[in-house]
Parts: C-alpha cells; sequence; structure tokens
C-alpha cells in the first residue's frame, strides 16, 4: 500500500510484527506493517501465507482482531485501511468476510488483492491495474475520501494501491 501524507507534514511512525501463525515449511516469515500519518489515518499493509486458506485466515485474524485494535488502544483512534495479498477470497473457502470486523468496509478485485477500511472512510471506486507480468496478480487501485480531514488529493500506484482524497 502506498499513502500520501498531507502537508503540513507532522510526523509518522511505523507500526509492526510478525504473526504467531507460521507456516514452517514456508521460507517467507510473513508479517504486518502500519504507517501512523500522525493525526491523519492508519495505512497498513501485509501478504498472507499462500500455502495453507487456514492460515492465511488465521494471521488476517490476528491483523483485524488483536494487532489493529491493540494499535489503537496503544496510540489513539484514526480512520484506518488495510490492504494486500491476502490470499483468501471473497466467497472462498474459507471467506475472507469471516475475518473483516462488522463495521470495516471492504472491496476486493475478484482474487487475493483485498482492501478494508473503517467506516469513517468513504470508498469511491475500485479496479484491477494490469502489471504486464511483473507479479503473479493485476495490481488494485482504491480511490477514498477520509472525512474530517482537509481538502487535498494525491494519486498512487503500487501493486496494491489507493488513490485519496480528503474532503473538509
Amino acid at each position: 500500500m502506498l499513502a500520501h501524507i498531507p502537508a503540513p507534514y507532522r510526523g509518522h511512525e511505523v507500526h509492526r510484527g510478525i504473526y504467531p501463525a507460521q507456516d514452517p515449511a514456508d521460507p517467507e516469515q510473513r508479517a504486518w506493517l502500519c504507517v501512523d500519518a500522525t493525526t491523519v489515518f492508519y495505512a497498513c499493509t501485509t501478504h498472507l501465507a499462500y500455502t495453507s486458506a487456514t492460515l492465511a485466515l488465521a494471521q488476517c485474524g490476528h491483523l483485524l482482531g488483536t494487532a489493529i485494535p491493540e494499535l489503537h488502544r496503544r496510540t489513539r483512534y484514526q480512520p484506518t485501511m488495510v490492504s494486500g495479498d491476502l490470499n483468501l477470497r471473497h466467497g472462498g473457502s474459507p471467506d475472507v468476510r469471516s475475518c473483516v470486523p462488522a463495521d470495516y468496509l471492504h472491496r476486493h478485485d475478484g482474487g487475493v488483492q483485498q482492501f478494508m477500511a473503517t467506516a469513517d472512510v468513504t470508498i469511491r471506486s475500485s479496479r484491477s491495474i494490469g502489471m504486464a507480468g511483473t507479479t503473479d496478480h493485476s495490481g488494485f487501485l482504491v480511490t477514498l475520501t477520509i472525512a474530517g480531514t482537509p481538502d487535498r488529493q494525491s494519486h498512487q500506484n503500487a501493486q496494491v494501491g489507493a488513490s485519496m482524497r480528503r474532503s473538509a
């Protein structure tokens, strides 16, 4: 996920963690990362286990049910976005929706790219973006608005991206 921190710059912090549930046969250790754009939002990303949908669901549940709520308690609540390759599908078995909190908005690319946000974020649009064979799936661009912040507009493109427009 790419995110723009609007001017005036007020600083940022990085919060991260390693999932307690890992596949010992997978050489990649799965982790999550959130950038705290101080007083504006949290932008979080992850790439969940591909070797087991059950393990990916456990990692998703940890991020959305433990790590992010703990972040809100430890620091402060801010609008929060989570996006990444969750290796879980909408309507799949298990279904990615089973780890998305009931009060979160959710969009997906029809595959494994997922975007979730707290209810104080408005999703304007979403679409897949071809990556010209540089990865095993398309990118996913989400355009959104965060209420109550200065009017600024920025567009970002990445494997998982978000275009953000802020409204007063």
